[in-house]
């Protein structure tokens, strides 16, 4: 299953994953490696539950960008992707270049409440 994530992100090369730690018959520290093995730029976001901080800790040691708590806070989420889009504006690398925060906002916040449903 790691296999087939890790496929996905070659396929699609997205400018942000959100990659939950613990995943049905997915290890997502093998994920991350993988995919930071194959993009040293990758912007990851790695979600974890409560009590997980050493894994969290392994994480960002590995490459991961940000982390977020479970259950999702929309302005939790909202400030990671800000952070990134912050730090990706302040470099060379504008592939995720974010002009307009509030639209940002809107789309995201929109996604989290349709997940929620």
């Amino acid at each position: 299953m790691v296999q087939t994530v890790f496929a996905k992100y070659k396929e699609h090369k997205p400018n942000l994953v959100f990659l939950d730690i613990v995943m049905p018959n997915i290890d997502g520290i093998e994920c991350l490696k993988q995919i930071m093995a194959f993009d040293t730029n990758a912007k990851v976001i790695m979600c974890s539950s409560i009590g997980q901080q050493t894994v969290v800790n392994d994480a960002i040691k590995i490459g991961a960008s940000d982390f977020i708590i479970k259950p999702f806070d929309a302005a939790k989420v909202l400030e990671a992707v800000s952070r990134i889009c912050d730090q990706v504006n302040n470099v060379q690398d504008k592939s995720l270049v974010v002009d307009d925060s509030a639209f940002m906002r809107k789309i995201i916040t929109d996604i989290l409440a349709e997940s929620l449903k």
